[in-house]
């Protein structure tokens, strides 16, 4: 990824940043699923 920022390879530089993103979303998504599991104490609840 460095070395595509240094040659300016946009699509390489996009791909690389999708990738991380998208895995900082799933594992965001994972440990709020997984507390949720683990905790009874935490309920869902509704914006209203």
């Amino acid at each position: 990824m460095f070395r595509a920022l240094e040659q300016s390879d946009l699509p390489v530089v996009l791909g690389c940043v999708s990738v991380v993103a998208v895995t900082f979303v799933a594992i965001n998504m994972l440990v709020d699923l997984a507390y949720g599991w683990l905790d009874p104490r935490v309920k869902l609840s509704s914006a209203n």
